[in-house]
């Protein structure tokens, strides 16, 4: 349940609250960084939706998503792999973002294609609500 707590945009910061108070600093912190990371790519994604949908009504959200997402999805990636360095445990550390090419790849990648969908849904939304 924690992996999937974790991954909530705020409402997950809870999880690394608990690690720390249970005393495991390192699960605390790799917890942080992917909850960081995870409400960066959220909030530029929705940033992203919100000026193309300004600009271009339910296509621009969709495209204003995508790339959001992308452009979110590596300043996520870059933040958790910089606090994965004051990871000292192997394992968790291993399981963190890194500054490796499929690491961005993948956290581009799913922001974009996460955006665009999301931007799509929402723009059809307005757009049937009349915004």
């Amino acid at each position: 349940m924690g992996n999937t707590l974790k991954s909530i945009p705020v409402v997950g910061l809870f999880v690394p609250l608990v690690d720390a108070i249970k005393g495991d600093k390192d699960k605390a912190r790799a917890d942080f960084a992917a909850n960081l990371n995870s409400t960066i790519v959220t909030g530029v994604t929705f940033l992203g939706e919100v000026v193309g949908a300004l600009g271009g009504g339910p296509p621009g959200a969709m495209i204003g998503g995508m790339i959001g997402g992308a452009i979110g999805g590596a300043i996520g990636n870059i933040t958790e792999a910089a606090m994965a360095k004051t990871v000292n445990d192997p394992k968790l550390r291993s399981q963190m973002a890194d500054f490796s090419v499929k690491s961005f790849t993948m956290n581009m990648g799913f922001g974009a294609v996460g955006g665009a969908i999301g931007g799509g849904l929402g723009g059809v939304l307005a757009d049937e609500v009349g915004w």
